[in-house]
């Protein structure tokens, strides 16, 4: 369930990213932000993505099985890097085709 009146964060999750990412991660939330005229910090984007994850999850479990993917081991950071560019594109996908969500 997603953050909702009454509801409380209480789970960590621990993710690794590159110098580059975590920069252009932090700057898109800081221009997001100026943007929006309110202070916004990179974990109220990713809340924001997971609620559109659960949105779109008919769509992006309809487009997996269109289009499986295999993962590789995290040693192998290229074909890692290739396996994220391709689940993208296929959550881009899957976004897409899942129409608007409803206001809350």
């Amino acid at each position: 369930m997603a953050l909702t009146a009454g509801s409380k964060l209480v789970r960590q999750k621990r993710l690794m990213l590159t110098v580059e990412d975590d920069v252009a991660v932090e700057d898109l939330a800081n221009r997001i932000a100026a943007a929006l005229g309110t202070p916004l910090k990179f974990s109220h984007l990713l809340r924001a993505c997971i609620r559109i994850m659960r949105h779109a999850e008919p769509e992006i479990l309809r487009e997996a099985q269109r289009s499986p993917l295999n993962r590789p081991p995290n040693e192998c950071q290229d074909a890692l890097a290739d396996f994220e560019a391709r689940l993208a594109r296929s959550l881009l996908i899957a976004f897409k085709r899942c129409g608007f969500m409803p206001k809350p």
